[in-house]
């Protein structure tokens, strides 16, 4: 029986949840990176596997953003991404608090 696997990493979609209404972003991440893919980005790659399965046979693909970043960087007020553009833009609705003793 032929098998394609897809790995998805984190949703780039899921991150504005980690933000409470307190503008605090509480995740297990600390100070590590991410490289959040779209949920349309897997869609499409999903699309090109169903479409042509026997090109992907035997194939695992690890689907994941094109660069990875911290969730401060991925915040409006944050030091910006390491490299530029890598970053989910502000309108992903983040936002941080630094400096307080509950963030």
């Amino acid at each position: 029986m032929a098998w394609t696997f897809l790995r998805d990493n984190l949703y780039l979609d899921f991150l504005p949840r980690l933000a409470g209404e307190d503008g605090v972003i509480r995740g297990p991440a600390d100070g590590g990176r991410v490289a959040a893919v779209a949920q349309d980005d897997v869609a499409a790659a999903t699309t090109a596997v169903l479409t042509d399965p026997s090109a992907h046979a035997g194939s695992t693909y690890s689907l994941t953003g094109p660069e990875a970043f911290t969730l401060t960087e991925a915040t409006p007020d944050g030091p910006g991404p390491a490299v530029a553009g890598t970053a989910p833009p502000p309108s992903y609705g983040l936002t941080s608090r630094r400096g307080t003793s509950d963030a």
